[in-house]
């Protein structure tokens, strides 16, 4: 039996008519591509590594994307699909992929989209850039050593539920508000992070310089 995923016919027609429309242009094999992207998902894998059977990803494409002056990287869930789903990886992608294996941008554009540009568009005026005076978010790592790992399954929800993880390497600190909260990958369980709301940081010239 093959150890890839395939939609049924009957589970693709199901979600056939919620497919964007094609507005003339050629379609591509619609089942191939969903059944892929449930492959990598299912066994955590990173898009580029997604095996020969599914249709590759166009590296010139995303090139683009990546490189598109106001893309943000990023994955909004919001915990919604802690059984299935675990999208926390992308920062590490982004930087061990993107960045180093493919060279789409330099380590230095990867920081700032990674940071510096997400604070600009939320607002946050003290916080995305290594400054005097700002938030003290620091995170420390080995830049050749930086890999994902397996998705795995914990069982540490209340009742014990379980959910999927799955965890990176190559950090050696991670620093919140100037306090170390990881060391190595493992926790200190300090928690000097605060909920921020209401960035204000349109009002300062220099983010608005920045758009």
């Amino acid at each position: 039996m093959s150890d890839y995923f395939w939609l049924r016919e009957a589970q693709f027609e199901r979600i056939k008519p919620y497919f964007p429309l094609s507005h003339g242009a050629p379609r591509v094999d619609d089942r191939r591509v969903v059944s892929g992207i449930i492959h990598v998902i299912r066994n955590g894998l990173r898009w580029r590594d997604a095996p020969e059977v599914y249709a590759h990803t166009r590296l010139d494409l995303l090139k683009e994307v990546v490189n598109y002056p106001y893309t943000i990287p990023g994955l909004s869930d919001g915990g919604a699909h802690t059984k299935f789903f675990c999208g926390g990886r992308y920062p590490t992608e982004f930087l061990a992929s993107f960045t180093r294996d493919q060279g789409m941008l330099t380590l230095e554009e990867a920081h700032w989209k990674l940071s510096t540009w997400p604070a600009t568009c939320a607002g946050l005026s003290d916080r995305g850039v290594l400054r005097e005076g700002y938030a003290a978010d620091i995170v420390m790592y080995d830049y050749d050593g930086l890999g994902i790992e397996p998705s795995m399954v914990v069982h540490d929800l209340p009742g014990g539920e379980w959910r999927r993880v799955q965890r990176a390497r190559g950090y050696r600190y991670i620093m919140v508000n100037g306090e170390v909260t990881f060391v190595d990958g493992q926790p200190t369980k300090v928690t000097p992070g605060l909920l921020l709301r209401r960035g204000n940081g349109w009002n300062t010239p220099h983010l608005r310089r920045a758009i």
